[in-house]
């Protein structure tokens, strides 16, 4: 609590103190004149001996007084100060303001010269000093325009928090970037605005801006300077800064206003890249560090320096303030962590524990939690209150690269493990939202906190959502120029086209393939069908092919017992005929022999005395009755045999009653075999017919899955070659 205290009265006597200081301080334009925050030096640049050279040398074919191009003539100092038609070109004390230096240094169209390489570092610079010493026409020329800042960035405590409006967004931005290059390299810096969907990804000699929830391009920012090491928003999203240079040989920090686009300053004049930077919430400061291993404190209102803090031993690698604006951390190389009184440079904590080179400084929304991410592979957070530690954590093997809170105190790191990976608030927790083919170097949360921007070495960009990793978009370091986009843009409507084509053709193909597939299902069916009805038929066939046999066979006993019956019908006709044949002989001798014992009887009774004649009638009388006896046997025997002929037709008319039964029951089922024959060789030849159509059809359905797989193949290919 006495610690809290301290630093707030610490703020506040700053504040009071600052505002004296402010009233006191002379104007000087904010870092748009580094060299005058540097010493005076011996020999003062001028128009005659310095810059006219130069302007021969690139400038003054086009800007002459014969061809004046613009209307500007810059051959002569009088020429040089009266400007173009449109406005001066040059405003002495204010070379970001001067409309010269802008265009020769890029940052501004036309770029200048035109058609030709930009110029030297060191020529640029020399124009700069130029225009920043107040332009001098020759070495014994006195400064006749005063400098002094133009606005002020310092802003209310209220406006340092979230925006009562809609938060600040790029409007009407050039999209055109400074620099195409032929391969993407490393994400050099990543920021995300505080409150609205705003991006800032770093790349060389530019900064480019994003919507977050569209991945749109919005604007982009030319960094003359070199290489932006550090990006990063104020704390209500209305300025974004960029750090950075060329190593070993210049470095600087650039503000801008996020809405408009234009820099309203520029800080330090570095002799190397600027490596760590930050503006506290108020703006009315910005601290930067690198290979000198000094951490400066530079006022906005002027651009002087107000401190420089040399208690690092190697280069100063990251600095952050805290949002309250009371504190100042910062890390260097060699693992130390210091914090320090954000307006005075006081030593504050010293926080011992990392064993390698601090790469990222973070503090929480409410300042009293301070995070430090090292090359050891750890991440410390400290109690502001007291400078002790809260928890440490090896989040990442190899090294963390970055680390960032949350509004809601979460955070995210990245780290040689090539991942990226959100923490509970007390990093009791981690999971991994990306995972890259390289290492990961930078993340940040949106700013609501429900996605993740991360980038690796390879220069890819993405945006995860937070609450499951998936992927939601990525963004380019490398975006195309406009004449790349109306080229895309025209391959996209060419494309679009063929989408469409493929698109129909697919359709159509899909359509077939489902035509295709419904003959082959009737087919199938068809088949099916048939075979059940012939295989139903062919089961009938067999059945009544097992009874035709016992049929027959039954009949054939019945056929041979009619023909034991006939033969015995043959037998007793044969016994009749022969019975009928001594009566057909007695008959006529039965007569003749009546006849004549009639003859004898009427002649012996005529006579009774001849012996002869009475014996002989009475012979013939005993002859007639043996024959008439040997009659009555014989049609006896007819009769018999005339009974056993009935009863033997009898018998054959009683068995050929069934016989002829079972022939026509044989005949009926022969007949019917036939008929089942012939259905059956028809259902079986239909079966085969359809069993055979089926093959087609699935033969037609795999050329139609072809077709469509084909074509699905070749609408994903016109997918992925769409230019986006």
């Amino acid at each position: 609590m006495f610690v809290a205290k301290h630093r707030q009265s610490d703020r506040t006597l700053w504040n009071a103190t600052s505002a004296v200081l402010r009233k006191a301080m002379p104007l000087v334009l904010l870092s748009l004149a580094p060299a005058a925050f540097a010493d005076t030096p011996a020999k003062k640049i001028n128009y005659q001996d310095d810059i006219l050279p130069m302007l021969r040398n690139s400038c003054l074919n086009c800007h002459n007084p014969d061809k004046k191009k613009a209307g500007l003539d810059l051959s002569s100092y009088q020429g040089a100060m009266k400007g173009s038609d449109d406005n001066k070109v040059i405003v002495p004390g204010d070379a970001s303001a001067s409309k010269l230096f802008r265009c020769i240094t890029q940052a501004e169209e036309p770029f200048m010269p035109q058609k030709a390489d930009k110029l030297p570092d060191k020529e640029l610079s020399l124009y700069r000093d130029w225009i920043a010493a107040g332009a001098l026409e020759t070495s014994g020329s006195k400064v006749a325009v005063a400098t002094g800042p133009k606005n002020s960035l310092t802003i209310t405590a209220n406006a340092a928090l979230k925006p009562s409006g809609p938060p600040p967004m790029p409007e009407g931005l050039p999209l055109e970037p400074v620099i195409r290059a032929p391969h993407q390299g490393a994400l050099t810096s990543l920021a995300a605005s505080p409150w609205a969907p705003l991006a800032a990804v770093g790349s060389e000699h530019q900064v480019l801006l994003y919507n977050t929830d569209t991945q749109n391009l919005l604007g982009v920012l030319p960094f003359a300077e070199g290489l932006p090491y550090v990006l990063q928003f104020s704390r209500n999203g209305s300025l974004l800064l960029a750090a950075g240079g060329q190593s070993s040989k210049s470095g600087k920090v650039v503000l801008w206003d996020v809405k408009s686009g234009k820099r309203v300053a520029e800080i330090g004049d570095e002799f190397d890249a600027v490596l760590a930077a930050d503006i506290n919430a108020d703006q009315s400061m910005v601290a930067l560090g690198g290979p000198s291993k000094v951490l400066k404190g530079f006022t906005t209102k002027d651009g002087q320096m107000a401190y420089a803090i040399k208690k690092h031993t190697d280069w100063v690698m990251a600095a952050a303030f805290s949002p309250d604006g009371v504190l100042l951390g910062s890390g260097d190389r060699a693992g130390n962590v210091y914090i320090f009184e954000a307006h005075t440079g006081r030593d504050f904590y010293t926080l011992a524990g990392h064993k390698e080179a601090i790469t990222a400084v973070a503090f929480r929304d409410d300042s009293n939690v301070f995070a430090s991410a090292s090359q050891d592979g750890t991440i410390k957070l400290w109690d502001m209150q007291n400078g002790n530690p809260i928890k440490s954590w090896t989040a990442h093997g190899g090294g963390v690269l970055s680390i960032a809170f949350a509004h809601d105190g979460r955070i995210v790191s990245t780290g040689r493990d090539n991942t990226t990976k959100v923490w509970t608030p007390d990093g009791a927790t981690g999971k991994a939202v990306d995972s890259f083919s390289d290492i990961a170097l930078h993340a940040v949360f949106t700013h609501d906190a429900n996605k993740v921007i991360s980038g690796d070495w390879t220069g890819q960009i993405h945006i995860n959502n937070t609450a499951d990793g998936a992927k939601a978009g990525v963004l380019s370091a490398n975006p195309p120029t406009a004449e790349e986009v109306a080229k895309h843009a025209a391959e996209l409507e060419a494309n679009k086209k063929k989408l469409a084509d493929a698109g129909n053709n697919l359709n159509a193909a899909k359509t077939e393939f489902a035509a295709r597939q419904a003959d082959q299902a009737k087919a199938t069916e068809a088949a099916k069908t048939t075979k059940t009805a012939a295989d139903a038929l062919t089961a009938q066939l067999a059945q009544l092919d097992k009874t035709i046999a016992p049929l027959a066979a039954q009949l054939k006993v019945k056929q041979d017992q009619v023909a034991k019956l006939n033969e015995a019908v043959s037998a007793a006709n044969v016994a009749l005929e022969a019975a009928k044949k001594p009566i057909a002989e007695k008959e006529p001798l039965i007569a003749a022999s009546a006849d004549l014992a009639n003859k004898l009887k009427a002649s012996a009774d005529k006579t009774p005395a001849n012996q002869v004649l009475v014996e002989a009638s009475a012979k013939a009388a005993a002859t007639l009755d043996a024959l008439k006896r040997d009659l009555s046997a014989a049609q006896q025997d007819i009769v018999a045999k005339t009974a056993q002929q009935k009863k033997a037709s009898d018998d054959l008319a009683a068995a050929q009653v069934p016989m002829n039964k079972d022939k026509a029951d044989l005949d009926a089922a022969q007949a019917n075999l036939a008929k089942l024959r012939d259905e059956s060789g028809k259902a079986t030849a239909g079966a085969a017919a359809a069993a055979a159509a089926v093959d087609p059809a699935g033969k037609a359905v795999i050329a139609a899955q072809a077709k469509v797989t084909d074509l699905t193949a070749q609408l994903d290919k016109l997918q992925k070659e769409l230019p986006h």
